[in-house]
Formats: structure tokens, C-alpha cells, sequence
């Protein structure tokens, strides 16, 4: 997000970038594409990109990356020494090269647990010492870890994570508000956007999109208040009766590029 914002200034053309080497991400996955961009632009020799989680101190892996045709570029590179990283299936075995699973991490790096959360540890940690990264991920046949998605509920806006249920659960404090699902909408900026869809109670009146946005504010982080409000009657459900979310989000999506408010 801050490599977009500083290459989109008006007059990014106007300084010299002589003095820079290196440019570091993390944070996000980065596409390939803004790698090579960062590297055209910017004249740097190379991107350092990492992959980690606070829960990991903070860094799992790392890559340098020198030139765009390098098929490493879609990568977060190998696990630093003294770090090991498996990629488990929904049954917790272990997956072979390029297929994806959850990503897992062990070592000396791993946190000890959450402060005062037993339950939360150890449904992140599990018995044999592997913390469940939530992430979705593979490993290429040279080693190298791949970033395909989320497993858990997150939102990742410009490198911040939110939790769908902290929105959720703040919105639902709406006397007006009966029912929500918040879901993160693509956005080439910030990478997702907070989408909330709101079923709202009857009788409740004319609710707007700037009441639902002003009654997060001084609530919650301004990342994390809802940058699209959708109002709704129903949510798609399963044959089970949970909320689809993924369509909920390709909804959102339709919507914002059919009314150009993309971002």
C-alpha cells in the first residue's frame, strides 16, 4: 500500500531515486507485478520480501529477489534457519510440493501463547509444538514458500488485519442493525476494503450508508470501519444454512465497479 501511494504522487517522477538499493515488503502478499514496477520505477537492484506474523517474531521466511523474470518473484522465498514450516491438509498431514494447505511454522521464533487466552493457544498451537498460520500456502519443488490466501476470517487492508467478527460484532450493537456479514472487497490500493452487507429490523426507517459509518467512528479503528455499505433483505446460505460469504463478496465487488467506486 505505501509503495502505490508513493509511486501514484504527482510529482514521484520529479526526485531522484539514485540512493536506493533495496525495497523491503511484507505485510500483504505483493503481486509479481508491483514487484517489477517497484523495481522499474524506483531503479532499485532488488526486493527483499518477507512472510510472517506477529505470532511468529515476527518473520518466517525471506527472498531477495534481483531480476523481474525470476519465477522466485511469486514467492516469500525459504524458512530463515532454525525455523521449520510444514504445509498441512484439513486431516493435518503433510502436503507435497505445489499442492496447497494450511501454513505452519515451529521453531524458536513461535510465540509461548496468547496472555491469558488458554483456549486460543491451543487452537493455534497444537501438540506437537506446529502454529496453525491460517494462511493458505505451497511449496514450489526449489523450496520456496508460496502465498495463496486465508484460511481464517481476516481481512488484510493495507497490511493491517481485521477481523470480520470485531467489525460484526460492533455493528451489531446498531439498535437499527438485525443482522450483518462483513467481507473483504478487492481493492487494487489497499489490497481488500471492509464491505458490510446489513439486514436491517423492521421498522427501523431509512438508515443511510454515512449513519452506519459515523456510528463506527470513535468505536473502532478508522481501518477498520466499513468503506462500503451494502443493505440487504436475505444472505445467500448453503445447503446448510451458513452465510456464502464469497458471494457475498463478489456481490460487493459488482456493485462498487458498477457504480465506479472502486478503489
Amino acid at each position: 500500500t505505501m509503495y502505490i501511494a508513493l509511486m501514484n504522487y504527482p510529482q514521484f517522477d520529479t526526485f531522484s531515486m539514485k540512493s536506493v538499493e533495496y525495497a523491503c515488503l511484507g505485510g500483504a502478499v505483493c503481486p509479481p507485478e508491483l514487484l517489477k514496477r517497484i523495481m522499474d520505477k524506483m531503479h532499485a537492484k532488488g526486493v527483499f520480501q518477507s512472510y510472517g506474523l506477529t505470532e511468529t517474531s515476527a518473520f518466517i521466511s525471506n527472498i531477495l529477489v534481483e531480476d523481474p523474470a525470476d519465477e522466485r518473484i511469486f514467492s516469500v522465498g525459504e524458512p530463515f534457519d532454525g525455523v521449520d514450516v510444514s504445509i498441512r491438509d484439513t486431516n493435518n498431514k503433510e502436503c507435497p510440493p505445489n499442492v496447497p494447505g494450511e501454513i505452519c511454522a515451529r521453531g524458536y521464533n513461535i510465540m509461548k501463547g496468547y496472555y491469558k487466552m488458554e483456549e486460543a493457544t491451543g487452537e493455534a498451537i497444537d501438540k506437537d509444538g506446529w502454529f496453525h498460520t491460517g494462511d493458505l500456502g505451497r511449496f514450489l519443488p526449489s523450496g520456496d514458500l508460496v502465498i495463496d490466501g486465508r484460511i481464517k476470517e481476516m481481512i488484510v487492508r493495507g497490511g493491517e488485519n481485521i477481523s470480520l467478527k470485531e467489525v460484526e460484532d460492533l455493528l451489531l450493537t446498531m439498535p437499527a442493525i438485525q443482522d450483518t456479514q462483513v467481507v473483504g472487497i478487492p481493492s487494487k490500493k489497499y489490497g481488500e476494503e471492509v464491505g458490510a452487507f446489513i439486514i436491517l429490523k423492521q421498522g427501523a426507517g431509512q438508515v443511510s450508508e454515512k449513519e452506519i459509518i459515523e456510528f463506527c467512528r470513535e468505536k473502532i479503528s478508522f481501518y477498520k470501519i466499513p468503506a462500503y455499505v451494502f443493505f440487504s433483505d436475505s444472505f445467500p446460505l448453503s445447503a446448510n444454512g451458513k452465510v456464502q460469504k464469497f458471494k457475498l463478496g463478489e456481490m460487493g465487488l459488482k456493485i462498487v465497479q458498477e457504480k465506479g467506486m472502486a478503489t
